[in-house]
């Protein structure tokens, strides 16, 4: 596992994603919550639970810079938290992702395994109320 130094902290550089389809979709930190990328894509918001992690907010956007806002707000509600990026410029790949991973976790949260989350729309990335 490749670690970054965010203040004086360690965390992962990478998080693999488990989708409900069997599929792996890999996420990129953005220290700080800086992800400095205009671009469109998939994000995360997750914390550190011992070996594993807890997804607060997840959701898919057209310009990734502006999940940090989702990210201060993970921060606020739960503490420390960090935000992971995933550049992806389709719309449709997008929400087929997104929805993948909320499928995955939706199922885990239900067995118990997980936090409970929120999961942010294309049109931008505050929370619609929905599970992942």
């Amino acid at each position: 596992m490749a670690l970054v130094a965010t203040g004086s902290e360690w965390v992962r550089a990478f998080l693999d994603l488990q989708g409900a389809s069997g599929a792996t979709y890999r996420y990129r930190l953005a220290p700080d919550g800086d992800v400095g990328l205009p671009t469109a894509g998939n994000y995360v918001c997750v914390r550190e639970q011992g070996e594993d992690f807890g997804l607060l907010a997840s959701g898919t956007t057209f310009d990734l810079s502006s999940a940090t806002a989702d990210w201060r707000r993970a921060v606020a509600q739960h503490g420390p938290a960090q935000l992971f990026v995933r550049l992806n410029v389709s719309a449709s790949v997008r929400e087929a992702e997104e929805q993948d991973i909320a499928a995955y976790y939706a199922t885990r949260r239900d067995r118990g395994s997980a936090p409970e989350s929120s999961s942010g729309s294309s049109s931008g990335p505050s929370p619609s109320g929905g599970g992942v």
